[in-house]
């Protein structure tokens, strides 16, 4: 299952671990956190793929640090690719693939990859995040992006709260659940399946595309 959490706004490490706390089922195995200056990365991990703490989230490579939830089905092939193209690995996890081949790839990663997923990515070098979501939705994916201050997670529970959003609940009262992009929430926003996001920090801009 696992739970990832992102965020660019200034908190403590305490409170990100409260955040997570929320949802621990999602991951009881291990509870991962990255932070590097205002930016925060946490990993609620079921152990599923190469059970070694290896395999721990957050997982760094260079400038690039991935939180994923889901599972690449065709990984090893898209490893292989990757080894021709001078690639090494430390683990025999779909992570490290994922990461590897958003390096290699950049977006186009998604036309490689066949599985359930939900991840994020920040670069610390251009200061933006990558997010993406499989084409059916299976993995949830809700985020926060208001003022330049960004806020994502598998979950509502950890997510700052806003008022109610009307739309969505006579959505809900006419259809009996919400649909992607909408949440319960006005400010927060569930990614729709088979679509990817990308946030500039820097710039305060916000990309959505399939």
């Amino acid at each position: 299952m696992c739970g990832i959490y992102l965020t660019n706004i200034p908190i403590p490490e305490k409170e990100v671990v409260l955040k997570l706390n929320k949802i621990n089922f999602r991951g009881p195995d291990h509870l991962g956190i990255f932070q590097k200056e205002n930016i925060s990365l946490a990993h609620l991990r079921l152990s599923i793929l190469d059970l070694d703490e290896r395999s721990n989230q957050p997982f760094t490579f260079e400038y690039l640090t991935l939180v994923y939830n889901g599972e690449i089905y065709n990984f090893k092939v898209v490893r292989e690719l990757l080894i021709v193209k001078g690639y090494t690995f430390e683990t025999t996890s779909d992570t490290e693939v994922l990461l590897k081949g958003y390096h290699a790839w950049g977006e186009k990663i998604l036309d490689r990859i066949n599985g359930m997923f939900a991840f994020a990515i920040y670069n610390e070098n251009d200061q933006t995040v990558f997010i993406a979501r499989d084409r059916l939705g299976v993995k949830p994916l809700y985020y926060s992006w208001q003022s330049g201050k960004l806020e994502l997670c598998s979950q509502l529970e950890p997510l700052e709260k806003s008022p109610l959003d009307q739309d969505a609940i006579s959505i809900y009262l006419k259809t009996g659940y919400i649909p992607s992009p909408f949440s319960i929430y006005r400010g927060i926003k569930k990614l729709p399946p088979g679509q990817f996001a990308i946030f500039n920090l820097e710039e305060n801009k916000k990309e959505i595309r399939s």
